[in-house]
C-alpha cells in the first residue's frame, strides 16, 4: 500500500536524511494512483525513489547541493 510506503518513510527518514521534503506529496501520489488505477500492471504504484542527481520532470534536480534548485 503506498499510504504505508510513505507513512514508514516519512517515520524514518528525518534520521537517515535520504529524501528531500517534497510539499503535496502524499496529495500527488493518491491522485496519480486514482488516474493510473485503469492501467494496473505487475509494477503499478511500487514506490520508486529518483536520485537528485538526475533530471525528472516534475523533480528538484540539486546534485547534493544545499543550495534550492
Amino acid at each position: 500500500d503506498v499510504g504505508a510506503a510513505l507513512d514508514r518513510l516519512e517515520s524514518l527518514d528525518p534520521g537517515i536524511r535520504a529524501f528531500i521534503a517534497e510539499p503535496g506529496r502524499r496529495t500527488r501520489v493518491a491522485a496519480e494512483s486514482r488516474r493510473q488505477a485503469a492501467s494496473d500492471g505487475p509494477l503499478a504504484r511500487v514506490p520508486v525513489a529518483v536520485k537528485d542527481v538526475f533530471r525528472a520532470d516534475g523533480l528538484p534536480t540539486r546534485a547534493g547541493s544545499a543550495l534550492p534548485a
